[in-house]
This record gives C-alpha cells, structure tokens and sequence, in this order.
C-alpha cells in the first residue's frame, strides 16, 4: 500500500516456514507503475536460500578464522593486506602484551615499538616481500633485545602469505618462542654443573673420612669407615629433603640416633628450642653425634642396660659478643668413666671439626659419673638464618724443620664443607705452613684477613650461595697468590677467576701441595681485575 501510494520501491528479504516444515529466503522487490490513468504494481519474488546460505557459511568461516588466530595457545598473528596489524593469538600474549592495543595500526609502526633498528627494518623488508611474492620466510633462531622491555628474547618463526576473510592477500607469522627453552637448557646445564660439584665434594668428603679412619690403624676399619659414611648420607638425606637449605636440630640429632631409635624419648632425651642449623653445620654435628653415639654404644652410657642420655641445646645473649648456642651430650648410668689413652679421628670429628667448622669452644668432660660434651658458639655460625660468621683462630703448624721448607708461611683455608677444610689444613699442616682458620664464608674470610696476614690463600670456589670472588679480589689487591679448590672445571668457574691455579675435587694432597709450593715460591698472585695472571 505504502509504495502504490508513494511510489517509493518495495524491498524485503524473509524467511518463510513451508508447509512441509523447511524454511526459504525469500526475496521481494515490488515497484509502481503507471500507464496513463491506470496505477499498478509489478512485483518479483525470488527464492535466495542459496545465496543467504553461503553467506552464513562465509560469515561461520570468518568466525572460524577469527576464533583460531585469536584463541590459538601458539604464537600466532596476522597482517592484512593494507599492512595492518589484524589479529594476535592468546598464545602470543607474552610476546605481545604491549602491542596487543596497537591491533589495527601499521605493522611497520608495531615493529618499531617492539624491536630496535635496524631489526625492525630488516624484519619489515622481509614481511613485505612475502605479501608482494608469496614466497614464505622463516628463522630457526633470532636472537635479539626488545626495544619495549630490556630483555633479550629468542624466536623461530616463519611467514606465509595467505587469503584473508575479506578475499584479499594478508599475511600469518607462526613463532615459538625459544626464550624459556633456553632459559631451562641453560637451567639444567646449571643443575648438572651443580650435581657434578656436589658429586665430587661428597668424595672428597669420604676421602678425607677414608684417610683419617685408616690413619689410626685399627682392625675393624671397614666397620668405622662405613658407620661414618652411613653417618654422612644420613645428613645428606635430611639437606636434600630440606632442599638444601637448612635442617631443624631436633631431625638432625634424631636422624643421627636413628639406630636407638627404641630408645628416644625413653633413654635418649633430645630438648631444646627450634632451631634451623646450615648444611655445613649440619655436616659437621651430624658426624659429631655420630662419633659420640658409637662411643657410647661401645663404652659409655648406652653400653649398658640402664644408662642414658641427655642431648640438649639452648640460645644463650652473650652481649656484646652477641648470642651463643651451646650444644650439649651428657651421659649417665653407664659404666666408669676414663679418658681414652690416645686421640683418634673420632676426637678430630667431635672436637677439631667442630671447632674449626662452627668457629666455637668444645669441652670434653670425662668425669666417672658420666662422660659430656658441650660445644659453644655464635649463633650466626651455626643458624640458618644468620649470614655473619666471624671467622677462626691461626693453628700453628709443627715446629719448622729441614723436611718443612715453608715453615712460618701462613695460609689462609676457606671451603665451606667442614671435613674437606680439615683435609685441605692437615696437608698444609703437613708441609710445615701455619693454617689461617678454615673458615666457611666470605664474611668470614673477609673479617679474618682484616685482622690477620696471610702469605698465600686455597679458596674453595663456591661457599654455600655465593663464590669465593670477594676474597679473590682482596687477596689480589694484597698481592697474596692463592690457589683454588673446586669440584667444578674451569670451563665452569666465574671468568674472573678461570687462569688461576685450579686443584679438582676429589683432593689430591701432593698436587695441593705443589701448587702451595709454587704459589710461595713465585709470590705472584692472579690479576684478578684484568682476568690475567703468571700461573700454571
């Protein structure tokens, strides 16, 4: 009616319901017609379900499209014909967190805000020449430093030239990005560097039990030298479940009694308030509690049925020296007590070891009522949580004589494995030299060198989190030569420190001494700072 009134065209498109229950696109144009007096309509009905399908199949592809760009978890994007940033998967998200707002804009203006120059021309050039050709391009590896965030990242990508939603030539570049493939490839080179360093400390560490439990000649050597090493992997268990951190007394002292373990709580009393002790502590106490259970076993307390004992720690404020801890193993009930005629590797693990290790005092009581032990020391040698570790005393060498021809030289010993540091001080012991410390840490080293002088230094390369490097540097400023010790190769220590004289794990005591000998005989020391240095 409207159009035969106004003459205005008619047009509609509907979908109508059959009578058979199918659906069809209708398609109606009608328009007026005049022939003189006479007024009329002429209309054309055609059935479009072909045509309005297909357009539901282009736009269902187009939303296909759409969906596996934007919601593909690979690096995936788009650039239309007109060189437009047109679509960013999800999986490019971190790659393109800030230049997802840029979707629309010039490609060639996306890459300047990603990538510095001339990458980003470089890379345009290569964009466009695969939308002029057709010809796809790719890298196995790029390796650049974005321009939007001080970071290197890797990429392997490649470009296809490809047909858009809107029929017109665009382009896809598909990236997989290698960042944090390499960050791990690099993380697990590092663990296997670190397994390997571990490996060869824990042999160093059974060799120095292995020759000191051989030096006293007793019969039953195999027994000892397998209690101590079961005694050691018993430590090792507790680190490793406490992920090399930090192990509670209270675990380490059940853990090394583990044996009796009918007996704790009962005969056995372990008291004291928390307390995290580090992983060379931990080493060191845990042989210590074992010596002084084996000995019980055999002599003391817990050789008889009714003895007992009593392992017992408390944190004492020393003032101004600060707080102390004092460990004590006391015995009662058992059979008489008597010092033993002689020392043996036993009394070094419970009494030098412990000193040296822990920077503290043990006293040894062998009263007939019941032998004790009590060892006290700051708490930052032994806490977890304490990083300040003032360091130890000078142990005088024997007297000189003419089989010791470095007699009066004084040499540093840093190595934070207790046992291997003993090693390292009975060789130079040996040689005739006096021994500065051992000492554990940096902080150690540092505060006993500003109070000591040294003639020459054997550093460990890693001490616990951090390395060596600091007390290099000092010693390098005095001129003192020194001579590192490591389970790690060279290829594998800081650069600074790679052309110094290198003695591997386990130690070998003659090459040690050698290379003490032709540190003190040379007297010159690594350039630390320029990374240069007169040394074998």
């Amino acid at each position: 009616r409207h159009t035969q009134e106004t003459g205005e065209p008619f047009r509609m498109e509907v979908r109508i319901l059959r009578p058979d229950g199918s659906h069809v696109w209708i398609s109606w144009n009608a328009e007026r017609v005049e022939e003189g007096d006479a007024t009329s309509l002429i209309g054309i009905v055609r059935d479009v379900t072909e045509r309005r399908q297909g357009e539901e199949r282009l736009r269902a592809a187009h939303d296909t499209f759409r969906h596996l760009v934007e919601r593909s978890p690979f690096g995936l994007y788009t650039v239309d014909a007109d060189f437009r940033l047109a679509q960013v998967s999800d999986g490019a998200q971190k790659a393109f967190d800030t230049v997802r707002p840029l979707i629309g804009r010039d490609f060639a203006e996306v890459l300047r805000i990603a990538w510095p120059e001339p990458f980003a021309t470089e890379i345009e050039g290569r964009f466009r020449h695969t939308l002029a050709t057709g010809e796809p391009d790719s890298s196995s590896s790029t390796i650049e430093r974005r321009a939007d965030r001080d970071i290197i990242e890797a990429y392997d990508w490649k470009i296809e030239r490809i047909t858009m939603p809107d029929g017109r030539q665009g382009l896809v570049c598909h990236f997989y990005d290698l960042s944090e493939r390499q960050r791990h490839e690099a993380h697990v080179q590092l663990l296997m560097g670190e397994i390997n360093h571990r490996s060869k400390n824990m042999l160093s560490l059974i060799q120095a039990i292995a020759r000191h439990t051989a030096a006293t000649g007793a019969p039953d050597f195999l027994a000892r030298f397998r209690e101590r090493v079961q005694s050691l992997a018993t430590a090792q268990d507790l680190l490793v479940r406490n992920e090399w951190r930090s192990v509670p007394l209270a675990d380490l002292a059940r853990s090394q009694l583990a044996h009796f373990a009918d007996l704790i709580d009962t005969r056995i009393r372990i008291a004291g308030p928390d307390l995290a002790v580090t992983p060379a502590a931990a080493q060191a106490l845990g042989l210590a509690m074992h010596e002084l259970a084996t000995n019980a076993a055999k002599y003391g307390a817990l050789s008889t049925g009714t003895g007992g004992v009593a392992i017992r720690w408390h944190i004492a404020d020393a003032g101004a020296s600060g707080s102390h801890v004092a460990i004590e193993w006391v015995e009662q009930g058992g059979p008489p007590v008597a010092a033993p005629p002689r020392r043996g590797f036993g009394s070094t693990l419970t009494t030098g070891m412990a000193e040296s290790s822990m920077g503290g005092t043990v006293t040894v009581d062998y009263a007939p009522g019941g032998f004790s032990w009590r060892l006290i020391c700051p708490l930052g040698n032994i806490a977890a949580d304490f990083s300040n570790r003032p360091g130890a005393v000078v142990r005088p060498a024997p007297p000189p004589g003419a089989d010791h021809p470095h007699a009066g030289r004084r040499v540093l010993v840093v190595d934070d494995e207790p046992l291997i540091a003993a090693e390292i001080a009975a060789v130079l012991a040996e040689a005739g030299c006096e021994v500065l410390g051992p000492v554990g840490t940096v902080d150690q080293a540092l505060a006993l060198l500003a109070r000591q002088h040294c003639d020459a230094a054997v550093l460990d390369v890693t001490l616990g989190s951090e390395t060596c490097e600091p007390v290099a540097h000092l010693l390098a400023a005095r001129a003192t030569p020194f001579v590192l010790v490591s389970g790690y190769s060279r290829a594998q220590l800081p650069a600074l420190l790679r052309t110094a004289p290198l003695v591997g794990k386990p130690l070998d005591p003659v090459e040690l001494e050698v290379q003490i000998e032709k540190c003190i005989r040379q007297a010159v020391p690594l350039d630390v700072a320029s990374g240069k240095g007169d040394v074998e």
